[in-house]
């Protein structure tokens, strides 16, 4: 049982373009495809697709904001997504102090993404 923070390239930073990673989570290993849109809201959205050991995908375009949970919507029985929970944190902004969502060049400086075991998540 664990949180385990999930490290993303340096240079996605530095060059957001799309970065592809395998990760076994609760023993079970999935693609996780993080890439961002510009067309989403006024400045653009990261967002993410999660596809099982097989290259099947599971889910497509799931949106990275800040949440407890953004995983949460779609843990339901058949559907091949993580059990656990995957958070995601940003620094707040400088001037205003106030939350928001992971920016253009946040994923692997300023945003944190965590995955919370299952059995972690049900006890928080």
């Amino acid at each position: 049982m664990a949180t385990i923070p999930l490290i993303l390239p340096d240079a996605l930073a530095d060059d957001p373009s799309v970065a592809t990673g395998v990760i076994v989570l609760e023993g079970v290993r999935y693609r996780l495809t993080f890439r961002w849109s510009p067309r989403d809201d006024r400045d653009g959205q990261w967002r993410l697709d999660v596809s099982d050991a097989a290259g099947v995908l599971r889910l497509a375009g799931v949106p990275l904001v800040t949440s407890e949970d953004v995983l949460a919507p779609y843990h339901y029985k058949g559907r091949g997504v993580p059990p656990g929970r995957l958070r995601v944190t940003v620094d707040p902004d400088l001037v205003t102090g106030a939350r928001r969502d992971p920016g253009l060049h946040d994923l692997g400086r300023a945003a944190r993404l965590e995955y919370v075991e299952s059995a972690d998540a049900q006890k928080s």
